[in-house]
């Protein structure tokens, strides 16, 4: 089993150990979420190392590297859907730890939130695993590999390097504010909405600057003469993006005043995670 499949594994273990004393002690909980961070980053160096190295023997390094400048084999990182998987799991947990460290004093609703999010989390880090970025090359073992298949053109762009993580980060986001609906739906707690507005304001932002530079990367590289076309992706992005603002206009009225939108806020917040979930496996 390669380094980076080992270091994955361990952070599901403690991901999970984490939910295992979710009740028992807050300080366990926040030393098992940390360690969990710590492992999962240490993966995504890894990757990004291999990259940088050109370490052909990976076969997702094999697939999307080459010759290409270092700034463009840290991007391949995220050129294929097992790198992406990787950066969102990272990008999750440290969206809990920051989340959780922040609410301490209101230990147990934070720890709530923290353990939806860390159920999900494990959930993609399992896929992640089953689907990793760290496999093998075919045929690595009996003979050196002297170069990858390197990017796509279309790809090498400096809106490559910043819109996929922009993306991966808002869905991020949305899930800290799908579970703080979760949490709310299930119990009542009304702290609910000061999480969610802030979570689902810093998903919007990310999310519209995650489709400003995808129109920018569409009309410079893509060659679609425009900013805008009706894809799959562009096109769910802008569904989810609906959504959400309609969402974060529902959370701001339920918090003036608690009878208003009590049932819609949370729902649709749960809407907007079920739709980026679908972007994000199916477009």
């Amino acid at each position: 089993m390669d380094t980076g499949n080992i270091l994955l594994l361990i952070g599901l273990i403690a991901s999970i150990a984490s939910l295992s004393v979710y009740k028992l002690n807050r300080r366990y909980f926040l030393y098992a979420l940390i360690l969990a961070f710590l492992f999962i980053s240490s993966a995504v160096l890894l990757l990004v190392y291999y990259f940088i190295s050109n370490d052909l023997s990976i076969n997702y390094v094999y697939i999307y590297s080459g010759d290409l400048p270092v700034v463009d084999r840290i991007s391949a990182m995220w050129a294929g859907k097992e790198g992406m998987q990787l950066l969102l799991v990272w990008a999750t947990m440290l969206f809990i730890l920051l989340f959780y460290m922040k609410n301490q004093e209101n230990n147990g609703f934070a720890r709530k939130i923290s353990y939806i999010a860390l159920g999900i989390v494990i959930l993609f880090l399992s896929i992640t695993l089953l689907d990793s970025p760290f496999r093998p090359a075919p045929g690595s073992s009996e003979a050196g590999i002297l170069s990858g298949h390197g990017l796509s053109p279309k790809m090498i762009s400096f809106w490559f390097l910043i819109h996929p993580p922009l993306v991966v980060m808002a869905y991020a986001a949305i899930i800290i504010l799908f579970a703080s609906a979760i949490t709310y739906l299930f119990s009542g707690e009304k702290e609910w909405v000061g999480t969610a507005r802030s979570w689902g304001r810093a998903s919007w932002l990310l999310l519209s600057l995650a489709m400003a530079t995808g129109g920018a990367w569409a009309y410079e590289t893509v060659g679609w003469d425009g900013f805008w076309k009706w894809d799959p992706a562009q096109s769910g992005a802008l569904i989810i993006w609906l959504v959400l603002t309609a969402a974060l206009h529902a959370i701001i009225r339920h918090q003036r005043n608690f009878r208003e939108y009590d049932t819609t806020a949370p729902l649709l917040s749960a809407c907007v995670f079920i739709l980026s979930l679908y972007v994000m496996f199916f477009s």
